[in-house]
């Protein structure tokens, strides 16, 4: 599979996708955990959300145990209470594929805007070889003719790693009408620049980007 350059000129990527048939949707993937009962409240991070709903990109970083999962939970469930439209996606290492991605991406807006998405899912099931920014075109333009706040979640971005994924999102990003946040798991110290811990932070300004790291107390 060649990656996406979905700037400059673009190199078509193409994912085997769609065999005439919708492929199968794990629910669960697209809608957030439960909060379990016990967890720390996190006041001060939640406080943030004011000012990260201003932001298109929020990355919420932390090892592995310190609950940024949780974190996420939290916001969402503010964002729905705010009267937003607040998809959710949860990701895991058979997700680094653009296609598969796409798909799962195009169910979760659908689950949170009613019939947004759809036509991408059916582009999805009909043709076997689908140029993943075709998608990513389709659903810039669905979002256009919303007059609401819509929040993509992805959870454990960490499992991530395919360049066309970073730059079709990055993409999206500099496109749609749409706020992305992204959880994405840390080891030990972390040293490298915010790009390191989670690639699409390249996609603009840093004025609209926010990155929050969960620690054990806060």
């Amino acid at each position: 599979m060649e990656n996406a350059r979905l700037h400059g000129k673009p190199a078509l990527v193409h994912a085997e996708i769609g065999q005439g048939a919708p492929l199968p949707i794990l629910v669960t993937k697209i809608q957030p955990p439960g909060r379990s009962s016990g967890l720390l409240d996190r006041p001060r991070l939640l406080a943030l959300l004011p000012l990260l709903r201003s932001k298109q990109l929020t990355v919420i970083k932390a090892p592995a145990g310190f609950g940024k999962t949780s974190v996420a939970v939290a916001w969402a469930e503010r964002l729905r209470e705010l009267e937003s439209k607040v998809a959710w996606l949860g990701l895991d290492q058979d997700d680094d594929v653009p296609g598969r991605l796409l798909n799962y991406a195009a169910y979760a807006l659908q689950r949170a805007c009613g019939g947004l998405g759809s036509s991408v899912i059916d582009m999805i099931a009909e043709i076997s070889l689908l140029p993943i920014e075709t998608g990513i075109s389709k659903l810039i333009n669905e979002l256009a003719e919303l007059d609401d706040d819509v929040f993509l979640f992805l959870d454990d971005y960490h499992h991530i790693t395919e360049p066309a994924i970073h730059e079709g999102l990055s993409f999206f990003l500099r496109h749609a009408l749409l706020v992305l946040w992204v959880t994405c798991r840390i080891e030990g110290q972390w040293t490298g620049g915010p790009q390191m811990c989670c690639p699409i932070v390249t996609f603009g300004a840093a004025r609209k980007i926010a990155i929050c790291e969960v620690q054990a107390r806060n």
